[in-house]
């Protein structure tokens, strides 16, 4: 039961763990625990964390993990660190029919239509910004069925994971 567990929810490999020795790991129990090795890629559970102990003797208990974090025999599942994201400027394929824009904290309510959207930037009234312009700050976008949000969008960074 546990080896088809483990094989459901275990990266390939030891380099796609998302845990490093040494580091504080929140867990689903609303705790932490801290990660003090990790071994063989093809064990059922390479992960070794401590986690404070729930009993009356104030000690510390370890429990093995998967790659991914799922806790042994009860352990708390430890909670993997979100993957890296950068913010890119939206495109065009971004701006559904019917988005208005306005400059962020307009609090008057003025917001404009688009009447193009160009591969290189937005165009409504006599205004023009680029991509990066509208990125940087100078406007919010309201889609329909959405509230105002900024003009950027977040992707998985380059790479995966930060060294």
């Amino acid at each position: 039961m546990f080896g088809t567990m483990s094989n459901q929810t275990t990266p390939k490999s030891i380099e796609s763990c998302p845990f490093k020795v040494g580091e504080l790991v929140p867990t689903d129990s609303e705790t932490e625990a801290r990660v003090v090795y990790i071994g063989d890629a093809d064990s059922s559970w390479p992960v070794l964390a401590i986690h404070p102990s729930k009993s009356s003797d104030g000690g510390e208990m370890s429990a093995w993990h998967t790659l991914s974090g799922k806790g042994r025999y009860g352990a708390p599942n430890l909670i993997p660190p979100a993957p890296p994201t950068v913010r890119v400027p939206l495109g065009p394929e971004d701006v559904p029919p019917g988005s208005v824009v306005r400059t962020p904290g307009d609090r008057l309510n003025e917001w404009s239509s688009i009447d193009k959207l160009l591969i290189f930037g937005i165009h409504f009234g006599v205004r023009y910004y680029d991509w990066e312009q509208a990125m940087m700050g100078a406007l919010e976008i309201k889609r329909p069925g959405e509230d105002w949000q900024p003009m950027w969008k977040e992707i998985p960074a380059e790479g995966g994971s930060e060294s």
